[in-house]
């Protein structure tokens, strides 16, 4: 043969297309080809039309004569017996004739599709003759051969679950009749029933019934089922080629497992009495043939007359119920990206943390005269206009920040003083009206916060800055660890000689640093918070600005360092002793108001007057009715006794 003359030495004499083989013969010498060989086979078949057409040949004149078979059963004798109608002799050599026609006609797709069908044959008995295995015997795990297979996908394959039909689910054959889920390791009853073997096997070894029926079943009974896939993984007739769909007629061999097209085994076993399996040539006989789905008979798959759904029996699996607390158990494709972001999420995911602190009932501030502001908390009109809220029913005012009552009682400045090794500062600190700022730099100073550090800055005719326990002017906190706001004070400006100031990196970002102006700097208002002024110590304050400093980096060529603080007024302390006193006046107010109160109760009240009947008039006595009725004068003698008034007036004109 001529596209294989360069490998004739791998490749035996006896495989060679030259001449119509049959698809028998070839895989029998395929068994005895190296890997090798058959990649470059199949590269010339592909290559070379001619030899692709005459590989696939003989299968399909294999097929014509099969039908010129079925076509001789159809007229039951051979077609010259002259006992044979004319017609039917000459219905059976039309067919033959139109078979042989349909031999040598082939398109393009239809010759792709026998030679792919060819090479999988062929591979499967080279990968089956390399592994020391039978070619009848059907495994699902793939061994290490299939994975390096040239074929995309390989043949053999572990069963992966098909997607669930639209409308009843028990009339696709990929759906096990327990979970109701496609099933991974097919097995049927002998009445037929499929069940996945990961899902059977534990209701059997906690109620050994068929969940279908109820009746008794072990797991010597369940057969083992072998589907065949396609390309496409879709499952068909390994005969028919004809893919199962709701409406397919399928059926098994119980000693085989084999799952087969009804039309296939009715034409080619039952017809022709030729019980042996079509794959394996087994024998089997005619009860062996199990019916798994006949879409003429659907009174089988009617799930709701199950056993187990009408008594609503389930088997748990500890591992799935702990598998299913994880949200990505039900995530069933991921990507590589999502896989990896998810992962990354779970690693540093806080989610739980923060859901219980918002979950959380905040705490409720203690409200007092002192810290109770003008307007209410806002959860009455909250919680009836919101459902995710505690329904409020009474009005409670909202307590003022701790800070901002402190900063109201502090109406005096503040005094410290710094020890320099060039001498001391006197500084005068304005808690009246940068209350945060100063407080900041009186807590630092009385926690000696700045006792060792440097100025790092000092700029002659400017300022000269400190604070920075790093001596680099980057580092440095607040008493409460994080950057507060900045306090702008209309009537303070960096106006003079001697202003105390807080260093920054912007807008609200203060935490320890200061500087101290050596004259005027009206243009940093507004950007510097303003807290201080030095009051005693200028001419230490005139010894710091005559240290050279280095003109690249303005760091001061002799050190200058803070060896100590010292506070002599604080507010704060004054305040909070202030706010203490107040607090303790009114719970003294409000003990003696309830002591007041429960004194002033009312004594508990008499028992009400007497009744003497029931209805009105109960409380009135008889005897003081009857003695009242005896004093009353009669009604002549009252009537006498009374004085005529005299009449005035015209009267009625009668005397006229």
């Amino acid at each position: 043969m001529e596209a294989l003359d360069e490998f004739d030495r791998e490749v035996p004499l006896t495989m060679t297309f030259c001449r119509r083989i049959s698809g028998e013969d070839f895989e029998k010498q395929a068994s005895m080809c190296t890997e090798c060989a058959l990649r470059h086979l199949f590269r010339s078949i592909d290559r070379n039309p001619a030899i692709a057409e005459r590989a696939v040949g003989k299968g399909k004149q294999d097929e014509c004569e099969q039908r010129g078979l079925l076509s001789f059963l159809w007229v039951r004798g051979r077609p010259w017996d002259p006992g044979i109608p004319r017609s039917a002799q000459a219905k059976f050599f039309h067919a033959v004739q139109g078979d042989r026609n349909y031999c040598n006609s082939m398109d393009t797709l239809e010759m792709h599709q026998r030679l792919e069908q060819l090479k999988r044959r062929i591979h499967r008995v080279h990968l089956y003759a390399q592994a020391g295995t039978n070619t009848s015997t059907t495994k699902e795990t793939p061994s290490s051969l299939v994975k390096t297979s040239i074929f995309a996908p390989p043949v053999f394959v572990k069963f992966q679950p098909v997607p669930r039909p639209e409308g009843d689910p028990k009339n696709d054959p990929g759906i096990s009749d327990l979970s109701l889920q496609p099933f991974i390791y097919p097995v049927c009853t002998p009445e037929g029933v499929v069940f996945d073997l990961l899902s059977i096997l534990p209701w059997l070894k906690k109620y050994g019934t068929n969940p279908s029926n109820g009746e008794k079943l072990d797991r010597k009974s369940l057969i083992e089922l072998k589907f065949a896939k396609n390309n496409e993984g879709e499952y068909h007739c390994p005969v028919l080629f004809t893919v199962f769909t709701n409406n397919s007629h399928i059926v098994a061999i119980r000693t085989t497992g084999n799952v087969y097209a009804f039309e296939a085994v009715e034409q080619l076993n039952i017809k022709a009495k030729n019980f042996r399996d079509l794959l394996t040539d087994e024998p089997f006989s005619r009860q062996d043939i199990i019916t798994l789905q006949d879409p003429t008979n659907l009174d089988k798959f009617n799930v709701s007359n199950f056993y187990h759904v009408k008594n609503n029996m389930k088997v748990t699996d500890p591992d799935e119920e702990k598998a299913k607390q994880d949200p990505s158990y039900y995530l069933k494709n991921t990507n590589t990206e999502t896989r990896e972001t998810l992962h990354e999420l779970y690693k540093e995911f806080k989610g739980d943390e923060v859901l219980a602190a918002t979950m959380k009932a905040p705490e409720k501030k203690k409200v007092d005269k002192l810290n109770a502001a003008h307007y209410s908390t806002g959860k009455v009109s909250a919680s009836f206009t919101s459902t995710a809220m505690v329904p409020e029913t009474t009005h409670e005012a909202a307590a003022i920040d701790e800070d901002v009552l402190r900063y109201q009682f502090v109406k005096k400045k503040g005094y410290v003083r710094l020890h320099t090794n060039k001498g001391c500062l006197n500084l005068e600190l304005h808690c009246d009206l940068t209350p945060k700022t100063c407080e900041n730099f009186i807590r630092l100073c009385k926690t000696n916060y700045y006792d060792g550090t440097i100025f790092h800055r000092s700029i002659r005719n400017f300022v000269i800055q400190g604070g920075d326990p790093t001596g680099t002017g980057t580092g440095g906190v607040s008493c409460w660890g994080k950057p507060f706001r900045d306090e702008f004070r209309s009537n303070l400006s960096h106006s003079g000689r001697g202003i105390l100031s807080m260093a920054n990196s912007g807008p609200n970002s203060n935490k320890s640093q200061f500087f101290i102006t050596f004259r005027s700097c009206a243009y940093l208002d507004k950007k510097h918070t303003i807290f201080g002024r030095v009051v005693g110590g200028f001419d230490t304050l005139t010894a710091m600005e005559n240290v050279e400093s280095d003109p690249k980096t303005d760091r001061p060529k002799e050190e200058i360092c803070i060896q100590s603080t010292v506070v002599f007024v604080d507010p704060y302390e004054e305040a909070d002793a202030q706010i203490a006193e107040e607090r303790k006046k009114t719970q003294q107010k409000e003990a003696a108001l309830e002591t007041n109160g429960k004194m002033s109760q009312p004594q508990q009240r008499s028992p009400g007057p007497q009744a003497y009947r029931q209805g009105v008039g109960k409380y009135i006595s008889r005897a003081v009715t009857k003695r009242a009725s005896e004093d009353e004068p009669s009604t002549s003698t009252a009537t006498s006794s009374t004085k005529k008034r005299p009449s005035w007036g015209f009267g009625d004109f009668s005397s006229w």
